[in-house]
Formats: structure tokens, C-alpha cells, sequence
């Protein structure tokens, strides 16, 4: 799996590149024919007669809890177990760059349990009962999650809201948690840094956003973490989103639930961020490399051999021409794949990271000092002509159109789809659209993405 980061850090990822590793997705592409899937795209005139939207348009029901949390549950019947998926918004200015993977660290503390469950009977439900409660951190919002099989909803649901609003925070856990994340940060210097340092460098004049994750320059300590957790108890960050086989009768009773576990949950005011369509120019940028120099932390690199990264602008996600330019990045990764042959790099592919603004990604790992990454991608785009985007049209879009519907066998997929869709596009069910979208993608749309993006300009940055 090809993506902006190393294979390990997939928590930027908004949208997953997968064409040249299919193999490892064959439930993306060999999607079970019952009724919210279909493997074969086929053209549309209207959205109306799309059978993916049409199948799953009425299957949102979206409610406020009393103390006006947004909630969207989807009913999806093809699912297992379900999940609900806490979101908090990030706020503006909220983390500073001392204090850079306070929300991971917070998340983290919360799942080593409350006064009432301990650390290890809430791992335990795991291995004994199929619960997991799960956390990520984004740019623009935070997860904290609950999947669970849908008969133990009411009896576990509790072990999951008390860990939000009522954890223990131990100063213990926290120390623990805290040499986990310089372990890590450790272990993976050179991958790590270079985004941090992409981090700083963008936001230098207060353009970006600082760097959200554990990073060389952060300061953690106890009180942080516990102020942090306080901000997040707000009904005005929080919103919910929950997916299941659920029933019509499964919904009220479902609703009294979260309605009973968060609905007590007090508003406080915010500033909240300021949604906006800034681009950055990545044209004045110059190819930049930095180098780490060895301090407390051991780099673990191979010699003679440095990581890259391109950066350049994308459209606002969720829209046609995002679509279009998702489809552009899937027919650069396939071409992308086979130059994996080459003894000179390790990795390569496409990603994005989204915020404010989106940014598309380049990643080349492993790569040989004397490389030539410019001269690569001209190259390959070279290659990306009219005749070459219509012969291998039909099969991308059948890949990224089956890659969307295999959404609907996971309630853990159809939650993250959900909350992305209402982040960026102020509405849970807009990706039920995406199907359409892909369809009605033409080469020339796509050829245009291409040089609105990546051909518009790159900044080209490296560590080694």
C-alpha cells in the first residue's frame, strides 16, 4: 500500500491509494453482490437513478441528543458488528508546537480505564466479548471510537462513555504512554521528522497548522493532559456517528442510549476554525533538504539513502474535483508501481493530507542519494496523455468505485466515510455520491486534475 508516509503511519491517510497492491484489497475489488453493493459501474444520467445512492439515501437517521450533539446513524445491513464513532472538532490555534501530540497522548490515556474499570478488564474485551475502543488523531478532528457486536451496545456502551467523560488519568499511565511515543519516534526518526519539519516549514508565517502528532519539540506534562481532556468535554465540539445493522425498532432504543451516555455533556463557547479554500504557493518554494543531526534520539536509517516528499495543492475533498483528481493520483500510483523494479528507492506512491489546505503528496522511501525524483515524475507524466487515461479509465474507476461500496461491509469504514463527508462537506451522506461522481468522470476532467495539481507546482522536500 502506497501512501504519503511510510506504511506504518497511516493515520494521516483521508483517502487510500491502493491500485498497485489490489491483491491485498480483494474486498475492495470483489465486492459481494447484496443489496447496498455492486461491483460494476455502470453511466448514470442522474443521481436519482444511481442504484448506490438510491439503495442507501433513506438509511440515515439524523437526530440531536439533548444537549444538541449531532448524531447520524446509518443503518447498514450488510454489518457485523457496529460502530460509533466519537468526533471531536480541533479548534483554532488549539495545539502549540511545544505541545504537539497532546490530543494522540490524551486519546491514549483514556482507554487505561476509569474508576470503575481498570486498564486491564477494559483490554480484556477484546479477546473476551469483540469490544475495542479505538482513537485517531487528524488536522481537523479527533476519534474516539466504540466497535462492538450490536446485542452488547446497552451492556458495554457505559465502559466506553465513562472512559471519556470520567477517566482515571493516572500520572503512571501517562509517563508510560509518554516513553511509548519517544520509542516510536525513535524507531522511525527519519519518516517522522521530515513531516514534521514539512509541518514547520509551511506554517512559519502562520499560513498552516503546526504539527498535530509527538514530535522532537514536544513538552508534555500531566496538567496538559488534563486541561486538554477538559476541552474536550464540550457538546459544542462533539458529534457522533454510529453504523450498524440496525432495524427501525434498533433506532429509538439506540438513540436513548447515546442520549443517556453524552447527552449530559455541557456546551462551552468556542472559536471555532474557520473553514476557508486557501492554496499555498507551492511554486515559490524551492527543493529543500534537510539533515538530522544525531542527538538523544538514535536515527535507525540505512546509509546513503534518503526519504522525499512532494507537495502540492488539491481540490476541496468530497468534490467532483477532488473525484477527478483521486482518479488522476490512482493512474500515477499504477505507473508509479512499476518503477518498485528500480534497485534506486524503496516505496513510492500517492497520498494526501487534509486540512486547511488539502495537500497532495509524493512520497519516495529508501531512495539512493544521487536520485532523480524530478526527472521520474516528468517522465511518468509525460506518459499521462489523452489516449493513455481513456485506455485505462473503465478499470480505475471499477477499482475506486468498488473500493467505495466495500465501504458498506465495514462499520468501521462506513463511519470514517461518514465523518469525513460531514467535516468537509457539512453533510455525513455525501459519500454515498461519490459512485456517481466517479462515473460521470471524463479524460478530460481528468487530465485537467492533473495539471491543476501536481503539474501546477511542486515543493520538493528531503531528509537524510
Amino acid at each position: 500500500m502506497n501512501n504519503f508516509f511510510s506504511k506504518k503511519y497511516n493515520f494521516f491517510l483521508c483517502f487510500v491509494i491502493f491500485l498497485c497492491f489490489l491483491a491485498l484489497f480483494s474486498s475492495c475489488s470483489s465486492v459481494p453482490s447484496e443489496k447496498a453493493t455492486r461491483i460494476k459501474p455502470i453511466y448514470y444520467s442522474s443521481l436519482d437513478n444511481e442504484p448506490f445512492f438510491v439503495q442507501n439515501e433513506n438509511l440515515f437517521i439524523k437526530r440531536h441528543l439533548s444537549n444538541g450533539i449531532p448524531v447520524v446513524i446509518k443503518k447498514s445491513i450488510n454489518q457485523k458488528d457496529c460502530s460509533i464513532n466519537l468526533v471531536i472538532n480541533s479548534l483554532e490555534n488549539e495545539i502549540s508546537q511545544t505541545k504537539s501530540g497532546i490530543a494522540e497522548v490524551t486519546l491514549d490515556l483514556l482507554k487505561c480505564g476509569t474508576q470503575k474499570y481498570n486498564s486491564n478488564y477494559i483490554q480484556s474485551l477484546s479477546y473476551a466479548e469483540s469490544i475495542n475502543i479505538k482513537s485517531f488523531v487528524h488536522n481537523d478532528y479527533y476519534e474516539y471510537r466504540f466497535v462492538c457486536p450490536k446485542e452488547k451496545i446497552n451492556s458495554y456502551i457505559n465502559v466506553f462513555s465513562e472512559s471519556f467523560k470520567t477517566p482515571l488519568l493516572s500520572s503512571s499511565d501517562f509517563e508510560k504512554i509518554i516513553e511509548l511515543k519517544i520509542k516510536d519516534l525513535t524507531e522511525n526518526i527519519n519518516e517522522k521528522v521530515l513531516l514534521e519539519l514539512i509541518y514547520n516549514y509551511l506554517n512559519k508565517d502562520g499560513s498552516y497548522i503546526n504539527y498535530p502528532f509527538y514530535s522532537t519539540k514536544s513538552k508534555i506534562n500531566f496538567k496538559d493532559v488534563v486541561n486538554f481532556h477538559n476541552s474536550l468535554l464540550n457538546a459544542n465540539r462533539i458529534m457522533i456517528f454510529v453504523s450498524g445493522n440496525f432495524s427501525d425498532t434498533d433506532i429509538p432504543i439506540l438513540y436513548e442510549t447515546l442520549n443517556q451516555n453524552f447527552g449530559k455533556i455541557k456546551s462551552k463557547a468556542i472559536q471555532k476554525k474557520q473553514a476557508t479554500n486557501n492554496s499555498l504557493d507551492f511554486n515559490k518554494i524551492s527543493a529543500i533538504n534537510f539533515y538530522i543531526e544525531e542527538n538523544s534520539l538514535t536515527i535507525n536509517s540505512s546509509k546513503n539513502k534518503k526519504n522525499i516528499l512532494g507537495l502540492y495543492n488539491i481540490p476541496l475533498y468530497g468534490s467532483m474535483e477532488y473525484i477527478n483528481y483521486a482518479i488522476a493520483s490512482l493512474l500515477i500510483d499504477d505507473l508509479f508501481y512499476k518503477e518498485l523494479k528500480s534497485n534506486a528507492i524503496q516505496d513510492i506512491g500517492t497520498g494526501n493530507i487534509l486540512g486547511n489546505p488539502n495537500i497532495g503528496v509524493i512520497s519516495i522511501y529508501g531512495a539512493t542519494l544521487d536520485f532523480d525524483y524530478k526527472n521520474l515524475l516528468e517522465r511518468l507524466l509525460n506518459k499521462m496523455s489523452i489516449e493513455y487515461i481513456n485506455s485505462n479509465l473503465g478499470s480505475i474507476k471499477d477499482v475506486y468505485t468498488s473500493f467505495i461500496m466495500s465501504t458498506e461491509l465495514s462499520s468501521e469504514k462506513t463511519v470514517n466515510q461518514m465523518t469525513r463527508s460531514f467535516i468537509y462537506n457539512s453533510d455525513a451522506t455525501n459519500y454515498i455520491r461519490f459512485p456517481f461522481y466517479i462515473n460521470r468522470a471524463t479524460c478530460d476532467q481528468v487530465k485537467m486534475a492533473i495539471d491543476n495539481s501536481i503539474k501546477k507546482g511542486i515543493a520538493w522536500f528531503s531528509v537524510e
